[in-house]
């Protein structure tokens, strides 16, 4: 997929409503403290332009989640390509026991990452959008997940009004289950149900941005230097404050030295197979997963590292010990 693909969805929704990008900047640059700075708009915001005597649309109640993500993105427009050996890696990461407040170590308000046509239950899919929402009515951060299957944006929303995400997935298909809706506002659409009967199905790909999230993950430019998205903040220009947008998306490669440690595990691994004897212990590739412990005064604070498959040797020395850490968010997290 190329990198300007993401950014056909601002110039559809544009057309389909007029001035909605800046309507929203608008809003975004009154945010004062009524919401965290994590959030770009919340999605209630985006639902009031479009209140008709304190009514929301049902329209605008189903895409105001991709509105406000879209226009989150639509300043920093970074494109997260992964290396392959690490995407595959996170997606077999199981997610289970992982606190919901680590997402909120996202890089920039809204972030598009490539999935390689990702396959869900047959439906590919290409890439995805993912933001949080400071939900105030609700008193609860949803995190917001928008699929790219190419002629379709599928969104999902996920209250993270549980302690892990796991428990917050199984809340979703408790609520899915009772009335239908993903979240607190987007109708389940039938072409996300025929491919996603569960939420716990999503536990994929939030492996992947958990890792996008990660203090010290691998994240170069297109120069190939280590570097940090950075989060725009509004410039004055003529007397007013206003949001620069950039011209085309911005892509980040994602895990470059990590992937080829990987390849480089997996062929030591091969090798040292074919050249031991069968008595003599066998390397073998350990199980990639995420790992939580608490710190600190009270040990109150939450820390996590994603430990990646790394080759043991017979001998316990390992290859290529490279751990991605989250370092505790000390603001108001999810729960309120």
């Amino acid at each position: 997929m190329q990198g300007t693909d993401a950014s056909h969805w601002l110039a559809r929704y544009a057309r389909k409503y007029s001035d909605i990008w800046q309507r929203i900047d608008t809003v975004a640059r009154s945010r004062g403290k009524r919401w965290d700075s994590w959030c770009f708009v919340p999605v209630g915001e985006v639902e009031e332009l479009f209140s008709v005597d304190g009514r929301i649309r049902s329209d605008i109640a189903a895409e105001a989640p991709i509105l406000a993500t879209l226009a989150a993105w639509r300043h920093t427009q970074g494109v997260y390509s992964v290396d392959p050996d690490l995407l595959g890696a996170l997606l077999g990461t199981p997610v289970t026991r992982v606190p919901v407040d680590v997402l909120m170590r996202l890089p920039e308000w809204s972030v598009y990452v490539r999935l390689s046509d990702y396959m869900m239950r047959g439906l590919p899919v290409r890439g995805m959008f993912v933001a949080l929402d400071d939900d105030r009515k609700a008193s609860v951060v949803d995190l917001m997940l928008l699929l790219d299957a190419g002629d379709l944006l599928l969104p999902i929303i996920v209250p993270l009004e549980r302690d892990s995400l796991d428990e917050a997935l199984e809340a979703l298909d408790a609520r899915i289950l009772a009335d239908g809706v993903l979240g607190t506002r987007a109708s389940v659409a039938a072409e996300l149900l025929a491919v996603m009967p569960k939420a716990s199905e999503l536990m994929p790909l939030l492996s992947v941005a958990l890792y996008l999230g990660a203090e010290d993950a691998d994240l170069r430019d297109a120069s190939g230097m280590r570097a940090r998205p950075v989060v725009p903040s509004p410039k004055l220009v003529m007397g007013k404050w206003q949001f620069s947008s950039p011209a085309r998306p911005t892509t980040w490669n994602c895990g470059s030295r990590i992937g080829a440690e990987l390849r480089r595990a997996k062929e030591a691994d091969i090798e040292s197979a074919a050249s031991r004897l069968h008595a003599s212990p066998r390397p073998h590739i350990r199980v990639a997963h995420w790992h939580t412990y608490r710190v600190g005064p009270g040990r109150r604070d939450t820390r996590i590292k994603w430990l990646h498959p790394i080759l043991v040797s017979a001998n316990d020395e390992e290859v290529g010990g490279i751990v991605s850490t989250v370092r505790p968010v000390r603001s108001r997290g999810p729960k309120r």
